[in-house]
């Protein structure tokens, strides 16, 4: 079944100018890539560690991973350094 479209796409509006426009967002799309395998990759660490560590490593590790110091963490549970 074909589903009409609720505007008729007109294809002579666009210039092929900017149908064709090549631009300089490659050092965007790098980026978004690395922050995709970086996130990919936390996940995956996360997964271990949940599987392996008690509940408070895993709360330490995602303290650390927010960027939490050594002594915030420490605050967190009450030690002193």
């Amino acid at each position: 079944m074909y589903h009409k479209l609720a505007k008729p796409v007109n294809y002579q509006d666009e210039y092929i100018v900017t149908f064709f426009n090549l631009s300089d967002d490659i050092d965007t799309d790098i980026l978004h890539y690395q922050n995709v395998v970086a996130h990919i990759r936390f996940n995956e660490i996360e997964s271990i560690v949940e599987k392996i560590a008690s509940d408070k490593e895993h709360f330490i590790f995602l303290l650390l991973s927010e960027g939490k110091t050594y002594k915030e963490v420490g605050k967190c549970f009450n030690l002193s350094g």
